[in-house]
């Protein structure tokens, strides 16, 4: 968050009430826009009939920014593990396992985020997933071709 001095502004969960910042975060105490006073003290208003400010003076705090892989590992831990593993794959795939387990969770994890979509959320990692997946997929057909060209040589 930012250096905002503590006040009463618009709560982000609900533009209808002011929460009040405390200075470091967001406090439980909440009260309608335009309520007199209740809690923390309100920082007195410059002239007019209202003898406290019902909207903010001073920017509002800034939503902290979130890195995708942290947003995804928070949200959709199925797609972050395949994610993880699809990557893993082009290291370590014994017998095409890693590949195989990248591409179901990532494909869980697909389902996860169409969830998340629907319930709001924009910042999903749904480019992590979808890498984990494609990766997943072309390991998995790198294993079986080199499998194919080894049989067909047995032959």
């Amino acid at each position: 968050m930012s250096n905002a001095a503590a006040n009463w502004y618009p709560d982000p969960s609900n533009p209808g009430q002011l929460r009040w910042w405390d200075g470091l975060q967001w406090s439980a105490q909440t009260r309608p826009v335009f309520a007199p006073p209740s809690g923390p003290p309100l920082v007195p208003a410059m002239g007019g009939p209202d003898p406290y400010v019902s909207a903010p003076t001073t920017p509002l705090p800034a939503e902290r920014k979130v890195a995708a892989s942290t947003q995804l590992l928070r949200l959709n831990k199925i797609g972050f593990v395949g994610a993880v593993l699809g990557i893993a794959s082009l290291i370590i795939d014994p017998f095409c396992a890693v590949s195989i387990a990248a591409v179901v969770l990532c494909g869980v994890g697909l389902g996860v985020d169409e969830k998340l979509r629907s319930a709001g959320n924009t910042r999903t990692g749904l480019g992590w997933v979808i890498a984990g997946l494609v990766i997943g997929v072309v390991a998995t057909l790198k294993y079986l071709l080199t499998y194919l060209a080894q049989f067909a040589s047995l032959r």
